[in-house]
């Protein structure tokens, strides 16, 4: 694990907007990793995320959204993207509609997906109803 080319990936994806493959072109490796990648720092970012929020608990700090909103239903897993794209949801704030239980009566989507979605919903500063 490269902390500097993950950072680069990172930028390159949220900053500029590139693609999964764009980035892959020009880092010299397959846009499949680059995607890869992407996914681990999500997870190690909504890790944090709720680490930090136990803590926040504790100590009765609130916790206020984040205020960029770089997260797209492009950084789901392709399974949990193509569950919602069926489902005719093309946007988180289309999610707010739902309830988790809704959610999860989805085809191909369980309780990962479910989780997957909830903490790149936590991201953007948007819950179910």
């Amino acid at each position: 694990m490269s902390i500097g080319r993950d950072k680069s990936i990172l930028e390159f994806r949220l900053f500029k907007g590139m693609t999964y493959r764009q980035i892959g072109e020009l880092m010299g490796i397959s846009g499949g990793r680059v995607e890869q990648i992407v996914r681990r720092c999500y997870r190690i970012f909504c890790w944090s995320l709720e680490r930090q929020e136990r803590l926040f608990k504790i100590k009765n700090i609130p916790l206020e959204p984040p205020k960029e909103n770089f997260v797209t239903l492009d950084d789901l897993s392709i399974r949990s993207r193509n569950a919602l794209r069926s489902a005719n949801i093309k946007e988180f704030e289309d999610l707010a509609k739902f309830r988790e239980r809704d959610i999860l009566k989805l085809r191909q989507i369980g309780k990962k997906g479910l989780t997957e979605i909830t903490n790149l919903m936590k991201l953007r500063g948007i819950s179910f109803r």
